[in-house]
């Protein structure tokens, strides 16, 4: 005997949530790796600001900044490239702001180009 709960057919998922679940998916391997990234941003960061730091830790720090920023931004040009033509998101556009403030922060330690 069937109830009337298990006679009931299957209803569709709601738009807004195979959208968020589609979004959360495109950028689970950004934000994986976020919390790695801060760590080392805040770590090098720190050593390289350092008045206890030797200056050979500093420039050391301040190269592997650098070489992080482009890490980072290599990242964001491929996060921009898996996103493009998707309709807009809030986690989405968190995931770009958290790059964005990431990159700025980075920004200060780029090796000038020549």
């Amino acid at each position: 005997m069937m109830s009337d709960f298990m006679a009931q057919p299957k209803r569709q998922p709601i738009k807004g949530l195979v959208q968020a679940r589609h979004a959360l998916a495109l950028i689970k391997p950004f934000v994986a790796r976020f919390e790695d990234w801060n760590h080392r941003a805040a770590k090098a960061s720190a050593t390289a600001l350092s008045h206890v730091s030797t200056p050979t830790e500093r420039s050391q720090q301040v190269q592997l900044l650098s070489a992080f920023y482009d890490e980072v931004d290599a990242a964001y040009n491929e996060f921009e490239t898996v996103i493009a033509g998707e309709p807009p998101h809030s986690r989405i556009d968190d995931l770009r702001a958290a790059f964005l403030r990431l990159r700025s922060v980075l920004e200060r330690w780029r090796a000038p180009t020549r």
